[in-house]
């Protein structure tokens, strides 16, 4: 028993022993690379190390001579033979978080801020570069860099507009990846895709509570003199203004007319739609859930400027159907994004790149996985997946939001998305 007891005690010191040197050998491994930053922090739940990357980036991948900037990169480390899922987010990340799907496959996770975004941020503000072409070779520098660590199967993921920026990096580098993972991402083909309104009016949820959003909007557009105020009160309280779309009232307006394409979005009831728009806090509360009254103020635009600039060049957004309120609305009237960029020089607007993108992932978006949901208006404008043409698998949850995820759908679904996800990489995820 004795011996046992030894022979055990032995075994452990061995597996801390090479885990130690495992860990030292990837600190040493990524202060070797070149252009790269490297900050210890503190390691998520069930991963051995964690480590804040910077990396060395040119503003204009095709003029590599040019200005740089570093570019923030959360690197998470479970063991060098677990394969890496490659999260390529949209916007900033000020933090390090454990991926859904890093989470299910016990996979090593790599999470990348978007260039222009957070910390990612070049010296001189060069608008033109923002393109996710740029972005995309960011993404492949990254991928040819930590490439040298990591040996075992990478999959690209991403939520929302990280997961349009998951689909580009599919076409521009489609040899970067064994599979592609994209939540809840929109192929809008205009700045203001009809979509999106007739799927809010026509398609999602019941006829019913349909016009009970609608009718909700009306009714506080009609009792605007009464609400505005309060709306006022609010933004002041929190140091919100509202200069850039037009002050207090034409943010208001528009925020009303926001509601519906954030009430589905975001998953909301219309049981929680208050019956009298004059129980003045219920209404203030559903509204503020809802739509965060921040949505068009300029704090907010100063923050997602970036998105702006490329949802009104190349990627494309929506816009809001004003016929549904005549008469009600002063400021609003004529409802789009662009005045976020008043004051910054860029192209005008071309669908050109997302429509090469669909063609091309029609006919070779192989080892893909697109996640919906049913009710979230950005679903009006998803991918068209045809089994004949590609390898791939488009899950829509029926009453999901924009909040939709693999863990949403029921442990079938889960499963088939596991076994193909092992199939495409030839890692077997038990």
């Amino acid at each position: 028993m004795k011996k046992l007891g030894l022979i055990l005690g032995l075994i452990i010191s061995l597996i801390l022993a090479v885990n130690a040197q495992q860990t030292q050998n990837l600190q040493q491994r990524l202060s070797g690379l070149s252009g790269v930053k490297v900050q210890k922090v503190q390691p998520l739940p069930g991963y051995q190390q964690c480590y804040l990357l910077y990396i060395k980036q040119p503003v204009n991948h095709q003029n590599p001579d040019s200005a740089y900037f570093w570019q923030r990169v959360w690197l998470s480390h479970r063991a060098f033979d677990r394969p890496v899922v490659f999260i390529t987010e949209g916007y900033s990340d000020p933090r390090n978080y454990a991926s859904e799907l890093a989470d299910m496959l016990k996979a090593n996770q790599i999470i990348v801020e978007h260039s222009f975004f957070g910390k990612s941020v070049p010296d001189s503000l060069s608008w033109s570069n923002l393109t996710l072409f740029q972005e995309c070779q960011d993404l492949h520098h990254i991928r040819q860099i930590l490439g040298k660590i990591y040996h075992t199967p990478w999959i690209s993921s991403g939520i929302s507009k990280g997961g349009q920026t998951t689909i580009a990096y599919k076409f521009f580098f489609p040899s970067d990846v064994k599979a592609s993972v994209p939540y809840v991402a929109p192929f809008t083909f205009s700045k203001e895709d009809p979509r999106v309104i007739d799927f809010i009016e026509h398609k999602v949820d019941s006829k019913q509570c349909r016009q009970k959003v609608i009718n909700f909007q009306r009714a506080v557009l009609e009792h605007k003199k009464e609400l505005l105020p309060l709306f006022i009160s609010f933004a002041k309280k929190n140091n919100m203004t509202f200069n850039e779309v037009g002050g207090y009232e034409s943010g208001f307006e528009h925020g009303i007319l926001e509601f519906s394409f954030s009430f589905w979005q975001w998953g909301h009831k219309c049981s929680d739609i208050p019956r009298d728009v004059m129980h003045t806090d219920s209404t203030i509360a559903i509204l503020a859930k809802v739509n965060p009254f921040d949505f068009f103020s300029d704090q907010n635009n100063t923050t997602l400027r970036p998105y702006y600039y490329q949802a009104l060049t190349e990627m494309g957004i929506y816009t809001y159907d004003t016929t549904l309120f005549p008469g009600l609305l002063k400021y609003a009237r004529n409802p789009h994004f662009d005045y976020t960029l008043k004051n910054i020089p860029h192209p005008k607007y071309s669908n050109c790149l997302n429509k090469i993108m669909f063609q091309w992932l029609t006919y070779n978006g192989n080892n893909m996985i697109y996640i919906y949901g049913g009710y979230d208006p950005w679903g009006a404008c998803a991918m068209i997946v045809d089994t004949t043409k590609v390898n791939a698998l488009k899950l829509v949850y029926p009453t999901g939001s924009h909040r939709t995820r693999i863990r949403t759908f029921d442990q079938h679904t889960q499963k088939r998305i596991l076994d193909s996800l092992s199939r495409w990489t030839g890692y077997n995820f038990d």
